[in-house]
């Protein structure tokens, strides 16, 4: 069993990052921690990079297998949608996963 790190990115607008964090605490977290309790999410902020007039975020969960990145990937999906919704292409994500070689 590999540990691999289910890695979402936010290009946030920094006018709209305490919306955007808002959204965070009341809406995606939340989720994500009543339907897979085992994982706990970890946000950072980008600082090694601009993006200009955004904030770039990142939210990484560590999963222990292929099968759990599957059923986080399915469960965040929706809530991403939800994202364009209620932000329209103002804030844009990409998800990535990462998978342990060295430590």
């Amino acid at each position: 069993m590999s540990l691999l790190i289910f890695n979402t990115s936010f290009y946030v607008p920094a006018n709209l990052v305490d919306v955007w964090e808002k959204w965070m605490t009341d809406s995606l977290l939340p989720r994500v921690e009543l339907l897979m309790p085992q994982l706990k999410a970890e946000v950072f902020e980008v600082v090694s990079q601009t993006g200009g007039e955004h904030l770039i975020f990142s939210v990484q969960w560590r999963c222990s297998g292929s099968k759990e990145v599957e059923q986080l990937d399915d469960l965040l999906a929706p809530e991403l949608q939800s994202l364009v919704a209620h932000f329209g292409e103002k804030v844009t994500h990409f998800s990535s996963v990462m998978k342990r070689t060295m430590g």
